[in-house]
């Protein structure tokens, strides 16, 4: 990778995700300098995002001006196809692309993101493994929390991103209304567990069943009544 005059630039594309780009740029013969960085598609040319490559880089070390503050992480702008984060390229604009390390990692998504947005449950099940003897009330999740948990969503493989863990999240007053916050395209990467014993609205059923969610999982004692 050549400068269009001087040394060559240092540095490398060292991970391409679905939603992120991380890597690390310098000028050896301007090492105060924080370079830019785009990302784009050759093909058509769209622009991905932009970002001030002036991160710290843990895995650099002895180049420029000792802080290793080269890196670049940014989100792009939108999800990317497998296909598209294949052809993905990332460039100092007006000079050349950055080169993807020989190491460069293929993306590994979270194993899960497990949550609940709720503290408590309808039921005292005798097999539940939470002691709620402490719970003298019903806490919730607010709407900030969960729109900052959303953003972990692309990176969370199908069925993978969890409302609930121990909790009845049929409680929470928003229960619906936080399901349809999430994106069309990802709602195949939500699950829950649920005891489905509440008397609810039939709305409330419709609303899950058109939901477009990956799976429910429903929590039994026994199948005798």
């Amino acid at each position: 990778m050549q400068t269009t005059a001087g040394k060559p630039l240092l540095g490398f594309v060292d991970q391409i995700g679905l939603r992120h780009i991380h890597g690390w740029i310098m000028d050896p013969d301007d090492p105060v300098q924080r370079l830019p960085v785009e990302a784009f598609l050759p093909d058509t040319g769209e622009s991905l995002g932009t970002v001030l490559a002036d991160q710290f880089h843990h895995g650099i070390a002895g180049v420029g001006d000792n802080s290793r503050a080269y890196g670049f992480w940014f989100h792009l702008k939108r999800e990317l196809s497998p296909a598209e984060r294949e052809r993905l390229r990332v460039r100092v604009p007006g000079r050349d692309e950055i080169t993807h390390s020989p190491q460069l990692a293929s993306w590994q998504p979270l194993l899960h993101v497990a949550m609940d947005i709720v503290n408590n449950c309808n039921l005292r099940c005798p097999f539940c493994l939470y002691d709620y003897s402490g719970v003298r009330r019903t806490n919730v999740m607010t709407r900030e929390i969960l729109e900052a948990a959303l953003r972990l969503m692309p990176y969370t493989k199908d069925g993978e991103f969890w409302f609930s863990c121990l909790h009845e999240p049929s409680l929470h007053p928003d229960f619906l209304s936080f399901l349809n916050l999430i994106p069309n395209e990802m709602r195949n990467k939500v699950f829950f567990t649920s005891n489905i014993a509440r008397r609810m609205p039939a709305s409330y059923f419709q609303g899950l069943a058109r939901s477009g969610i990956d799976h429910i999982n429903i929590s039994i004692e026994s199948r005798t009544p």
